[in-house]
């Protein structure tokens, strides 16, 4: 009779374990299935400036703020920089090949924003090449430059830049890729590679932070959120699309690499991370068997997707936070084999301490 009943209570206690690790496995896949609520007809019908149909960009200017130009459709970031954080930045490279030999290369890539694409802007445009041509000068051998520029700037009338948010969209984060792949070396997946699918839209940062100075922006809210930043996303079939996210007090979980319960570039990479593990692809013979550091803040991590297809495992961190780090940064390299290293971030950013805190140490 114990023996029946010791049968009766195993099976399903063993159904529930079976259903346990599958809702765990499919959790791993997508949160949820990221093609199952996507907009597959919409995204059609949005043009090369995030909107639909053969509506162009507005040419009604609202007003300016110090750093922004607000169009009724968009807001335009300008672009400076200080040459004091690009040379900052250079010493840190340098001091990043003395104290850890083992690496063989840093690449780069200073992330653009949508103000180079936009007509009346050349000062901006301008700004940004004697940034990059100062910025190749203070690196020197101690790392490679990727600029996206010229590659984004060749595909200037497709989806590349959100218009509500200081950053590229994924399209554009793909040529981004492109770029590091012609500077490490290996051959890019092309774009038809991969399958394409669109969340819904949303108001990016620069919209709500324009919105609190300029009354006029509330007016235009129900405008915008019909026509608000389309939120596609891009991913190689059967990509594993799972992610082990490191929480500060050492914790672990396990989230999707693109999931549509984030918003905006938060759907790239869990928002605000710590440190996370993406394992790749290893779509390139040439660096299949390697596991790449990762260095981003909000923009490199919409990068990031991409980059994990061509290596064994994408080792991401925060490069805003993890100041604690310090000295540790160089056993996660040892312990892991590490031989490249990618720092992709907003061009605005490199160098800034306050935004650089994961190599902030490294900077004096």
């Amino acid at each position: 009779m114990r023996r029946i009943i010791a049968a009766v209570l195993v099976i399903p206690i063993g159904l529930l374990c079976l259903i346990f690790f599958q809702g765990l496995t499919d959790a791993t896949k997508a949160d949820p299935d990221p093609t199952a609520q996507v907009h597959e007809m919409a995204k059609d019908r949005i043009n090369g400036y995030g909107l639909e149909g053969d509506q162009n960009l507005s040419e009604v200017l609202i007003g300016e703020t110090s750093r922004t130009v607000i169009y009724e459709d968009r807001v335009v970031e300008r672009f400076s920089y200080e040459q004091r954080n690009v040379a900052r930045f250079g010493r840190a490279m340098q001091n990043f090949r003395r104290r850890c030999p083992q690496i063989e290369e840093i690449y780069v890539v200073p992330v653009p924003g949508r103000v180079l694409t936009e007509r009346g802007f050349e000062e901006d445009a301008e700004q940004y090449g004697r940034f990059i041509e100062q910025l190749k000068n203070w690196t020197g051998k101690n790392a490679l430059v990727a600029d996206p520029w010229p590659l984004l700037s060749e595909h200037a009338d497709e989806y590349v830049f959100f218009r509500t948010e200081s950053d590229w969209t994924a399209r554009g984060a793909y040529y981004g890729s492109v770029a590091l792949c012609e500077k490490i070396g290996i051959k890019p997946i092309p774009l038809d590679g991969y399958e394409e699918h669109m969340y819904d839209t949303f108001k990016g940062s620069l919209f709500r932070l324009s919105s609190s100075e300029y009354e006029e922006l509330h007016r235009l809210d129900e405008e915008l959120d019909a026509d608000g930043d389309p939120c596609f996303f891009y991913l190689l079939p059967d990509s594993k699309n799972a992610e082990e996210v490191i929480l500060e007090d050492g914790s672990h979980i396990i989230e999707p690499v693109v999931s549509q319960s984030r918003v905006g570039r938060a759907a790239f990479i869990a928002n605000d991370l710590y440190q996370a593990i993406v394992p790749g692809d290893g779509e390139a013979k040439e660096t299949k068997e390697e596991t790449i550091l990762y260095l981003c803040d909000g923009s490199g991590r919409v990068m990031a997707p991409f980059a994990a297809n061509y290596c064994k495992e994408l080792y991401i961190m925060n490069i805003e936070r993890n100041s604690d780090l310090k000295e540790g940064l160089f056993d996660i390299i040892r312990d892991r084999g590490i031989k490249k290293v990618v720092i992709a971030q907003h061009a605005k950013n490199v160098g800034d301490r306050s935004q650089s805190a994961v190599i902030s140490f490294l900077m004096d």
